[in-house]
């Protein structure tokens, strides 16, 4: 993932948050079955883990014919149990609020040898009985990590071969579990299939030699635990040695269309003698729809075993290259005096800008009606951070002014129109002079009679800590439902009042 990528993933709340905003104290309803006309359930309860909390909301309505959002029964019973248990002996037994709402909350059974099961949720509705079931995966599940002693084998070597498992819920190691390894050759044969139990660190260890004919190609390793699946490939070839290394130094970390790209290439044995005397081609090329070789050059190393290299950055680069990079692929080959051939594979990033501006909203989308923070990211083609200037103009907002960090990153506040797609220019100024102008488009949420933003008070946080979320409101909303989900299971679900357009929740870590 690169680091813009990942700063952006930080902006975001860690934790999955799924936010219903409602009319009425009324949540809007997932896809139902006509069964579930009268009860609405809301909350990830499909795969429960033994041990942890399961909590989800059920609400009780009364459904009149050609209305949306029907009014909520109180004091009606809701009991929740496992398909096949008694149903004396529920999970949970609960009445509606005045809203038609109960707070679901239970600790989750072992499901005994098939975590297969279904959740059954009975509800009192207006003069008869209404069942929703549910079918549910009682049962851990895992992350788990394959790894190997190297990534590319011989015919007739050991491969050994290691998993680590943790649980997904509260990553604690995957103690004392059945772990099935298997490897495949590369026509899907199966050649190892062993059950392991693992360490008390959630580790499952093997390993398996390769026949001395073992085929070439890439060999599938396979690690079963529960319901998680984990795969990785290593490949098998016969290979000899390099004799010698060879190094790729660029003078600069990108290059913009017509420049000339200079550099050294440098090749020494491995006991420290330069290859010197050796030839030397560059091979450059691009691939769109084929690859194709756009420059070829070639030298001698000196005596100490280094090529200066200078070839030119293609024209036809020019106008393809909006706001992004490209990539030209380089295959160096260096023969030496005794007539050995070695070649790495390298690279140069060319862009036709010299800075690269994007702009992402804090939600993903624009929410109409609302401030909505938007995150401006400056950096260089290399993906290095770009401390600029900039100046930001559109059509529906005044103009606006910002100065990037030292992470290249700024944010402004634009309060968005109820349009598909808001345009934009970001002039960008870094200390070294250079000014690129960029128009850029933001996309938008529409049609929705209700808009809603969700604001954390800070993108991370550590255990013990509260976790301030505001959440804005633009339309007749009067209750916000928020839902925190972790490894696909619900661990809280509120309903929060909104006064003046805001609901305030605060949440222990």
């Amino acid at each position: 993932m690169s680091y813009l990528h990942s700063r952006r993933l930080r902006i975001l709340l860690p934790l999955v948050i799924f936010l219903f905003g409602c009319f009425n104290s009324s949540p809007p309803a997932r896809p139902m079955t006509a069964e579930r006309a009268r009860v609405v359930v809301m909350g990830e309860f499909e795969h429960l883990a033994p041990g942890s909390t399961a909590n989800f909301l059920v609400q009780v309505r009364n459904p009149v014919p050609g209305r949306a959002e029907q009014a909520g029964l109180a004091g009606r019973a809701v009991d929740v149990f496992l398909a096949g248990q008694e149903r004396d002996a529920p999970l949970f037994s609960g009445a509606t609020d005045a809203d038609g709402l109960v707070a679901v909350s239970f600790e989750t059974p072992d499901a005994g040898a098939d975590p297969n099961q279904a959740l059954v949720i009975r509800a009192a509705t207006d003069g008869r009985e209404t069942v929703v079931t549910q079918d549910i995966y009682l049962g851990r599940a895992y992350d788990v990590l394959i790894s190997t002693d190297k990534p590319v084998y011989q015919p007739g070597q050991v491969i050994h071969l290691r998993a680590l498992a943790l649980d997904t819920l509260d990553l604690r190691a995957a103690g004392a579990q059945t772990m099935t390894l298997t490897v495949a050759d590369p026509q899907g044969n199966k050649l190892l299939d062993k059950e392991l139990a693992t360490s008390q660190y959630g580790v499952a260890s093997t390993d398996f030699t390769l026949d001395a004919q073992a085929a070439s190609g890439d060999y599938r390793i396979e690690a079963t635990i529960g319901p998680t699946v984990a795969t990785r490939t290593v490949e098998v070839k016969p290979y000899t040695l390099p004799r010698f290394e060879i190094t790729f130094a660029p003078e600069q970390s990108f290059y913009l269309p017509g420049e000339t790209a200079t550099g050294v290439v440098e090749a020494r044995y491995f006991f420290g003698k330069p290859v010197a005397g050796g030839k030397v081609t560059i091979r450059g090329s691009v691939t769109d729809v084929s690859t194709e070789t756009i420059f070829e050059v070639t030298g001698e190393t000196d005596a100490d075993g280094r090529y200066t290299y200078a070839v030119p950055v293609p024209d036809f680069f020019a106008g393809q290259l909006d706001n992004k990079s490209a990539q030209v692929d380089l295959t160096i080959e260096v023969v030496d005096t005794a007539n050995h051939l070695e070649s790495i594979d390298e690279s140069i990033t060319v862009a036709e800008k010299a800075l690269l501006i994007d702009a992402v909203p804090e939600s993903g989308m624009l929410r109409p009606g609302l401030a909505n923070r938007v995150y401006l990211d400056v950096s260089t083609p290399d993906g290095a951070a770009a401390p600029a200037t900039l100046t930001i103009t559109g059509r529906t907002f005044p103009t606006m002014t910002a100065t990037t960090d030292l992470y290249g990153l700024a944010v402004i506040t634009l309060t968005a129109p109820d349009q598909r797609y808001i345009p934009l220019e970001v002039t960008a100024t870094d200390a070294a002079g250079r000014q690129v102008t960029q128009p850029l488009v933001l996309g938008g949420v529409t049609g929705a009679s209700t808009a809603v933003l969700m604001r954390p008070e800070r993108s991370e946080y550590k255990i013990g800590e509260t976790a301030n979320i505001d959440i804005f409101v633009n339309g007749r909303a009067r209750t916000a439902y928020l839902d925190i989900i972790k490894g696909r299971q619900t661990f809280g679900l509120v309903a929060l009042p909104v006064v003046d357009g805001v609901a305030q929740a605060a949440l222990p870590i």
